[in-house]
């Protein structure tokens, strides 16, 4: 938690302002009990305008009070904010520096339960710490310099009091700490389901899935409560306890005023009745600090488990980051190649290799195309160029220089990228299509619509391209979303394409449509293109054909068509012999532009 606090830095003024006012609260608070002691002396001499005064300055001290209490709020209110806000900004420039491998170790839902649940566990901690933390000591110093000035042996009755309430808070903590790891990590089962039920629900609904997915969450939402209330349990046994101890020590003191060890009656030590109850009210204030201490233990037994959570996100390092001398691509002729070399590709964690001894080059104005059935390795492939992963052994090449070598935002600078998921974000169709960066121009996006095959239904909608995009895209259908991923990846003017089965939701007629336009505006880049439907790779200038992470052939349509026995095998499963026939007829024509 300690590390942290280094987010507080920006708002380090306020804290130091914070913690003088809190400090000058408990002087005026606690001289309001020191007034009080001479009252009996008051009346006992009959003085009325004595009394009239010190309750002036006891109404005095009571509204300062009041008001720098108000004033407090607002700041530690402030503090509090700005930390969360530092703090998780922190989190999310951290986990978009994160290559894929971090985000499959980490779980989606654990990184949303970290950025949200922990650091507002965090930040109360800090907040009200701050506030207790100051006002505790404060209280307690304050206090024991007013009490011992009318008699030191009430020390003896804090010096019993104060030890116990430490080893009971102890005793609690051993029992407490280990639960709140428990605690956090239900809390990450609970947003996993609840997250899987919510982006899934179409899916649960077509298949009458309701049932079964809400015994699922009451699984993870009843173990959640059972260890919430475990942990309540036990903690709830602290007040009490204090409390006990508290009115144990009060009552001491009343034995203490009149009393000594001996039995012997020395009333005489008092001035009066008033000076033993100030003594009571001092007392009070000290247990009543220590029980607030309690009660930020607490929090801080919770909140140290959510700092070890945030803390892991922080220093955990991506696995993939830019190399610390790059080679700029603006050192070499900029041709846009890419190669690969013997490569090799292992998942983190997995026991065998994924790709196997892939070698192949994409060279400039063509088009490569990857094939092969599911599992093959085909967006594997793909995601080693951009550097999602890194590959096990090999060499990625672009322009000849290893994309190790390379500064990771030049490097996918270079690259226009179309997913697999077909992704939107919530904005406007413009800005979607301007994702690119700022040097995406409007002539750019109205290209790249063209290309893309998007502009009609873009034309047909009311506001055009400023129309509104829900979350994931939702209000389009597939096929929308994957020509406008198309159209944003275009729009880039990339010297790299890659469409990572990017087709599969166009129907035949659009397919065509955009193969033709791309290939004049790609022209002068090099494309790569992950398919599933032969329609959609046949034209390309390579095809490479995949099974079982290793390359088994390589070539265009027709030459694979003749000697691959698993391109055949592909073929054959999604067209009849006049289809084929068809295919290499359709290929001939997008190749010489006779397509419409």
């Amino acid at each position: 938690m300690i590390k942290l606090m280094r987010y507080l830095r920006p708002v380090i003024v306020e804290i130091v302002i914070t913690i003088v006012l809190i400090i000058a609260q408990a002087m005026l608070q606690l001289r309001i009990p020191n007034e009080m002691s001479d009252v009996s002396k008051y009346i006992a001499a009959g003085d009325t305008e004595a009394i009239w005064l010190m309750g002036g300055r006891m109404l005095i001290l009571c509204l300062g009070t009041l008001a720098i209490s108000l004033i407090i709020a607002v700041a530690t209110s402030k503090i509090g904010s700005a930390f969360g806000k530092n703090l998780r900004n922190e989190i999310f420039k951290k986990i978009m520096s994160y290559s894929t491998a971090e985000y499959d170790q980490f779980g989606v839902s654990s990184m949303i339960t970290r950025t949200t649940n922990d650091v507002q566990q965090v930040g109360q901690i800090y907040t009200m710490g701050l506030r207790i933390l100051v006002q505790a000591p404060a209280t307690i110093i304050i206090s024991l310099v007013y009490a011992s000035r009318i008699d030191m042996k009430l020390m003896l009755v804090l010096l019993v009091a104060i030890p116990i309430i430490v080893v009971f808070l102890v005793v609690i903590a051993v029992i407490v700490f280990p639960l709140m790891k428990v605690y956090q990590s239900k809390i990450d089962r609970s947003t996993l389901v609840l997250r899987e039920n919510l982006t899934g629900v179409r899916v649960i609904r077509a298949f009458v899935r309701e049932k079964e997915e809400s015994v699922r969450y009451d699984k993870a939402n009843r173990d959640l409560t059972h260890i919430t209330i475990k942990i309540n349990r036990i903690t709830a046994v602290i007040f009490p306890g204090i409390s006990l101890i508290m009115q144990f020590a009060y009552l001491a003191i009343f034995f203490t005023g009149f009393y000594n060890f001996n039995n012997t009656y020395y009333l005489e030590a008092f001035q009066n009745v008033s000076s033993i109850m100030t003594i009571a009210q001092y007392t009070l204030q000290i247990l009543m600090s220590i029980l607030m201490v309690a009660m930020i233990f607490i929090f801080i037994a919770r909140s140290k488990v959510s700092a070890t959570r945030i803390n892991q996100v922080l220093d955990k390092s991506s696995s993939i980051e830019s190399p610390a001398n790059p080679i700029s691509l603006s050192s070499t002729d900029r041709v846009g190649e890419i190669e690969f070399k013997n490569v090799s590709f292992t998942f983190p964690g997995a026991q065998e290799e994924s790709l196997h001894d892939i070698s192949f080059k994409a060279k400039k104005g063509e088009t490569t195309a990857i094939i092969g059935s599911t599992g093959s390795g085909k967006s594997t492939i793909i995601n080693l160029i951009p550097r999602f992963y890194d590959a096990t052994s090999g060499e990625v090449l672009v322009d000849g220089i290893n994309v190790k070598d390379l500064d990771l935002k030049e490097l996918r600078d270079h690259i226009g990228f179309v997913p697999q998921k077909a992704l939107l974000f919530t904005g406007t169709i413009r800005d979607n299509l301007k994702f690119g960066g700022t040097n995406v121009k409007d002539e750019d996006v109205e290209k790249a619509i063209e290309i893309a095959q998007a502009k009609h239904f873009i034309s047909n909608k009311e506001k055009g391209l400023d129309s509104r995009v829900s979350q994931g895209g939702k209000n389009f259908s597939g096929g929308q979303k994957q020509r406008l991923c198309i159209a944003r990846a275009l729009a880039k003017n990339a010297e790299i394409y890659v469409f990572d089965d990017s087709f599969s939701a166009l129907d035949f007629k659009t397919d065509v449509k955009v193969r033709h336009a791309l290939k004049g505006h790609t022209k002068d880049s090099t494309v790569l293109i992950v398919g599933q439907r032969v329609s959609s790779i046949m034209d390309a200038d390579n095809i490479i054909v995949l099974d079982d992470g290793k390359i088994v052939d390589q070539g265009t349509h027709s030459q694979l068509l003749d000697r691959c026995s698993v391109y055949q095998e592909i073929v054959r499963s999604q067209l009849d012999q006049d289809e084929v026939d068809n295919t290499l007829r359709m290929g001939k024509d997008i190749r010489t532009g006779k397509s419409e």
